[in-house]
């Protein structure tokens, strides 16, 4: 038996057993290393005439395949499976395929039948700019319609964009959200809306929230209406990016009037 075929054979053996003990999923650089090592093994097989020889070679092949059938089987697969697998997961694929309708967003019917209408009783000055609406908070049922609250703004000219932030003033807007109060509306199909006004303005100078007030969020809790929101003093991107703080406004009714809630 030739020292050299063995000192070839071996190493690639024991290399390839131990992948499938670890569970290793091989790479593509470990699949080429494998079929050049096995060309080898081939070569070696068609040299070598010993019976003996050609049979701990076959036998080192059927063990290295074996194990590399058990990485694979030890190894997530790169495709998630429709099916949840009968294996040890993670809390986040458990809860993948626990609580939601598909374990893949193209079989979840939530992100394939949206149908998206535009929203009716909104005016947009002929999309010039000058008017937005943005950053919605969740919508809520009260007193037999549904609540929106989001981010408005209406300003003399559209927004020059944050690289010009040094041209925005008091008039000017540097951004989207810039110069924005945060109003809400009713409806009560949730197609047609009203808006009803401002739900919470901006403050007098230099009060926190002053520049702009943006970006909210609704929490009933006890009876009371939360608003959660950014609150800007200055404009966005003038120290380098949105500068501002968390604001927090409640109130005994959806409708409002809404009252600054300040740390005591």
């Amino acid at each position: 038996m030739s020292k050299n075929a063995l000192s070839k054979v071996v190493p690639l053996t024991f290399f390839l057993i131990g992948m499938g003990i670890s569970g290793q999923a091989p790479q593509k650089s470990d699949f080429l290393f494998k079929c050049l090592k096995a060309e080898k093994v081939a070569l070696l097989l068609h040299k070598h005439q010993n019976k003996i020889m050609k049979q701990y070679i076959l036998l080192a092949l059927s063990l290295s395949a074996f194990a590399m059938a058990q990485a694979q089987e030890k190894a997530f697969p790169y495709e998630l499976p429709e099916e949840k697998p009968n294996r040890p997961l993670s809390a986040a694929l458990e809860r993948n395929y626990d609580n939601y309708l598909g374990a893949r967003p193209e079989s979840n019917e939530l992100y394939t039948q949206f149908k998206y209408t535009e929203l009716k009783g909104f005016d947009y000055n002929g999309n010039d700019g000058t008017i937005s609406r943005r950053d919605p908070s969740k919508v809520i049922f009260e007193n037999g319609k549904y609540y929106i609250w989001y981010t408005h703004r209406e300003t003399p000219v559209a927004p020059v964009g944050i690289p010009r932030v040094e041209e925005s003033n008091d008039t000017i807007p540097s951004a989207d959200w810039d110069l924005a109060d945060i109003f809400y509306a009713t409806s009560k199909d949730g197609f047609t809306w009203e808006e009803q006004g401002v739900a919470v303005p901006r403050p007098p100078k230099p009060q926190v929230g002053w520049r702009s007030v943006t970006t909210t969020d609704v929490l009933k809790w006890k009876g009371k209406y939360y608003l959660y929101y950014q609150a800007f003093s200055e404009a966005p991107g003038k120290s380098g990016g949105d500068n501002c703080p968390v604001a927090v406004s409640y109130a005994d009714s959806p409708n409002g009037p809404g009252h600054l809630l300040r740390k005591k």
